[in-house]
């Protein structure tokens, strides 16, 4: 392009001390490549000889350079992704484990309070089972240590069916009365 020709024909005449100003994609990075090749390419005879060599070479590597960088930034797109997933699945993992872990410590927790209220019911029963038997056989012995003859009377006094099974014929009527009314009244 000619503003291209004319820029490093300026730079040239500077020295190479130039700074390019132009807008955004207009052609400066071709035309310090040129400025920077004349420098160092002895067969450049002129500045515009230089811009020509350099835009046919840059046409002719422009493609190869645009999929290298086409290629590049799929690796590194690529990159990000497999690192985006091993993250995600890490965190999944992490997760699903505290997740596993809780439920297994609330089921043992569970399992331990279900033993501990099954043993105090244990105790419990037990207890009252024991003071059942000692209020039983605490009855049993008041009843033993009363004469038989009083407890009998009483029983035949009570229930008129046992009478004939537990009150002998005593030739005095009067003595099972004075036993039974001194017994059980």
């Amino acid at each position: 392009m000619p503003f291209q020709r004319a820029g490093v024909q300026f730079a040239l005449r500077r020295e190479g001390r130039t700074l390019l100003a132009d807008e955004m994609g207009v052609g400066k990075t071709v035309q310090a490549i040129a400025i920077a090749s004349c420098y160092r390419v002895s067969q450049c005879n002129t500045s515009a000889e230089a811009v020509v060599k350099l835009c046919r070479s840059y046409h002719q590597h422009a493609e190869s350079i645009s999929m290298i960088t086409i290629t590049f930034v799929v690796i590194i797109v690529v990159i990000i992704f497999v690192v985006i997933i091993v993250v995600v699945m890490f965190i999944i993992i992490i997760v699903v484990s505290i997740i596993i872990v809780i439920i297994v410590v609330s089921i043992i927790i569970i399992i331990v309070v279900l033993i501990i209220v099954t043993v105090i019911i244990m105790i419990i029963m037990f207890t009252v089972a024991i003071i059942v038997v000692v209020i039983i056989f605490d009855v049993i012995v008041f009843i033993m240590l009363l004469s038989p003859p009083c407890w009998l009377s009483c029983l035949a006094l009570t229930n008129p069916s046992l009478r004939s099974c537990f009150c002998p014929k005593v030739p005095h009527r009067a003595s099972i009365k004075y036993t039974v009314s001194s017994c059980c009244s």
